[in-house]
């Protein structure tokens, strides 16, 4: 392991991006048209910007075949039982319209949601985790937003994420013609009702290609196929902080040079998995592999090739403080990204003679950043072909899988035989091991002769390792592009995946052209820290189709502190001097056996301005219930979520509260549609009034007379809007009236009448 060969500061520094909020009913979304036969597919052409299409010939080229797949095939069959079949396996969102598609997911508390593009921009779907139904049927993103460019016209490149730490989504795309990045962020973790979204348009100085992104305490990280710089590859943060609470928010943009050889580049950030208390001065991680025969042929090793990591150091107040550090790099085993060649995207054959994208460039989506008692990890991976070369003797390209962990604390081991020494940490990262996936009959002789690529992979909450990947193969035994699975248990011996491999679903058929999914997805259930879930791309009779599928291993129990709040959420009016307080929450302590307590409770500092915590008893040995009181005196209203953390022994957890603060009753609401007095009204007309500020929820009101009583229906929505519930009588004069609530009363109503038109 090397240290840190540069730093580099801010390159760029956004303006504050105002945000806009749109509350949405998720159960009245407008589903999206399902693609039909004979509709119209496009081909998403790859950006590329590099400088050099291939490598020059390496001053000393690699020979054989890929010696970590020796020890993978060595351990073949040692294989655990305890790792489940799919629990959840079923078909997913797809639209064959767009190439790529590129599915992206992520799992809540509750739910579980999957993306992908289309020619209506990114589109998205939402599940019950527990038995797989549809919440919310398939919707475009940019419904969730409002106003130019993303609220009226998104253009994919989707990524999905849970907040884990503030138990909120976060759901990103970007516009078409536009140099920005889309992010909608909800208030709440359960998507089933009614939700506000904020809404962020950040601009950047080049069009965002390819853009990843990662949950960090203090920072939501970016890094994107950019070409605003020449030479270089961008990478942001945006001021996650001010978003959570819907405050005016900056992006901080940083650039690493490129690497020769590769057209087309980005670096892949960190994402958290697990809710644990990390320091908001923790630097945010990102990685990237550095093949030495593309990158530098002059100079290469043929035996060892590298992964980098770089640091970013981010301060939102003053920019001048932030930089970006690195890379530090790892010595790994030989790897080989001369798929075909190094610009080509045709490599992996399909059975009918058409080859896929190997996406050779990228560290997958996403790096996965877990902490456990007494140490830290990240797992990736990336495309590798089997055999190193010479050509003469392997002319055929073999896509595998090579993934890595790496760790910080404790002891870190690499025990490759090769030369590769084992690493004390220190306090650093180090390489903790590393394997290449490529399940063989004989060396250099995979099993199936399959192509292995594009896979996702995790790490649950007791350390094991989950990893789901494609498959395809021409040849006398064709295998369609389907999906398969295996992983490892943290005991395991280090640099295999030792459960069987383990069929998702099986692919049927081809595509024409090779755009394949520029990424699959996978997240662990936060709720209970060990389920796998992954989402991704294959063939069905021949088109494109998405799998969402679910996976666990059985010796999986969370360790750590149980805290939930049986209602997470309060509202106060604090329209006097002296603190309101909100009625009392109760808080549910459980603890897993073997960790001593008692826990300590404490609310996430620091809290917004004008808003008090208690907590009573400050600590408690589980089970058990404390008693959570909120308050406020503001003088400006405000949406903010707060943190009650729990602490014992080496575990910490947190639970969220969402508080929404009022200052004033809301004024009454202007009535728009129809207008006052309107004519020939249909007969299922859709009312629509102005919003008013603070106002959380409106009722709305369709009588025959002016005194209300009897009326044809009464609603309460939290929308601006709401389409008739039923049919109005024809050439009748109606009256409408709506008022406004917040925690703090209710507005007049306001009135207005309207004639329907004939039947």
């Amino acid at each position: 392991m090397a240290s840190a060969e540069s730093g580099s500061g801010v390159s760029w520094v956004g303006s504050l991006v105002e945000p806009t909020s749109k509350t949405v009913d998720m159960r009245s979304l407008t589903p999206s048209p399902a693609w039909r036969p004979g509709d119209p597919i496009v081909d998403i052409p790859r950006r590329m910007g590099g400088d050099s299409p291939q490598a020059e010939v390496p001053s000393l080229p690699p020979t054989g075949h890929d010696l970590l797949a020796d020890r993978q095939r060595l351990h073949r069959g040692a294989a655990p039982s305890n790792l489940s079949s799919p629990l959840i396996n079923i078909n997913t969102i797809a639209n064959t319209n767009v190439n790529p598609n590129d599915p992206t997911m992520d799992v809540g508390t509750l739910q579980v949601v999957v993306a992908i593009n289309s020619l209506n921009g990114a589109e998205f779907v939402v599940y019950d985790k527990i038995t797989g139904s549809t919440v919310v049927p398939r919707s475009t993103m940019r419904q969730l937003g409002a106003g130019f460019p993303c609220g009226t016209n998104g253009n994919g490149d989707a990524i999905v994420l849970f907040d884990e730490i503030a138990s909120r989504w976060l759901l990103t795309e970007f516009a078409p013609g536009s140099n920005v990045l889309c992010t909608y962020l909800s208030d709440r973790a359960d998507l089933s009702g009614t939700v506000v979204w904020s809404h962020y348009v950040f601009n950047t100085p080049g069009f965002p290609d390819y853009p990843k992104y990662g949950v960090w305490p203090n920072a939501y990280f970016v890094a994107a196929n950019e070409a605003g710089t020449s030479g270089e590859r961008p990478v942001y943060a945006l001021d996650r902080l001010a978003m959570l609470a819907f405050q005016p928010a900056s992006l901080q943009r940083f650039t690493t040079p490129r690497l020769a050889g590769f057209l087309f580049e980005a670096l892949q950030p960190a994402d958290i998995a697990g809710s644990d208390l990390l320091p908001l001065s923790m630097p945010g991680l990102f990685l990237r592999h550095y093949d030495d025969e593309a990158h530098d042929p002059a100079n290469n090793d043929p035996k060892r090739d590298f992964l980098e990591l770089f640091e970013l150091h981010v301060d939102f107040a003053q920019p001048a403080n932030s930089r970006l550090e690195g890379p530090t790099r790892f010595k790994v085993a030989e790897f080989s990204s001369n798929l075909v060649n190094l610009s080509t995207f045709f490599v992996f054959p399909q059975p009918n003679g058409i080859r896929l994208d190997a996406l050779r460039e990228q560290v997958m989506h996403r790096a996965v950043y877990r902490r456990y008692p007494g140490y830290e990890s990240i797992v990736a991976n990336h495309v590798t072909d089997l055999f190193l070369g010479p050509e003469s003797l392997y002319p055929d390209d073999t896509g595998a899988v090579r993934w890595y962990e790496l760790r910080r604390g404790g002891q870190a081991s690499e025990l490759l035989t090769t030369g590769f020494e084992a690493n004390d940490t220190a306090g650093r990262w180090a390489l903790h091991q590393q394997g290449t996936y490529a399940p063989e009959d004989a060396p250099g002789v995979p099993a199936d002769q399959a192509d292995r690529w594009m896979a996702a992979m995790s790490l649950d909450a007791v350390g094991n390792i989950g990893m789901a990947y494609n498959i395809v193969r021409d040849g006398s035994t064709p295998i369609p592009a389907g999906i398969r699975f295996t992983g490892r248990l943290a005991s395991d011996p280090l640099g295999v995946m030792t459960a069987p491999e383990t069929v998702i679903v099986n692919g049927s058929g081809s595509i024409g052209g090779a755009r394949w999914g520029d990424y699959n997805d996978m997240g662990v259930d936060p709720v209970d820290g060990c389920t796998f879930w992954f989402a991704g791309n294959y063939t069905s009779g021949g088109a494109r189709a998405n799998r969402l599928a679910s996976f666990k291993f059985d010796n999986c129990v969370r360790q750590g502190i149980g805290m939930s709040l049986t209602n997470p959420s309060v509202a106060i009016c604090a329209s006097q001097a002296t603190p309101t307080l909100a009625p009392p929450l109760a808080l549910e302590m459980t603890m897993s056996p073997g960790i001593e307590g008692p826990v300590e409770l404490s609310v996430q500092a620091p809290l917004p301005p004008g808003i008090s915590v208690s907590i009573q008893p400050g600590n408690l040995t589980p089970p058990g219930q404390a008693t959570v009181v909120v308050g406020a005196n503001n003088t400006a209203p405000s949406l903010s979520t707060l943190f009650v953390v729990g602490n014992a022994s080496d575990y910490s957890q947190r639970a969220p509260i969402l508080a929404r603060v009022a200052t004033q009753m809301p004024i009454a609401p202007t009535l728009t549609v129809p207008p006052p007095e309107a004519t020939n009204v249909q007969l299922v007309p859709t009312f629509t009034w102005g919003g008013v500020a603070q106002a959380t929820s409106y009722r709305i009101e369709v009588a025959h007379n002016i005194t209300f009583s009897p009326v044809f229906f009464a609603e309460s929505v939290t929308s601006t809007s709401l389409r008739s519930p039923i049919s109005l009588p024809p050439s009748a004069t109606l009256f409408w009236r709506v008022r406004a609530s917040n925690v703090c009363g209710d507005s007049a109503y306001t009135l207005a009448s309207f004639t329907t038109a004939e039947m």
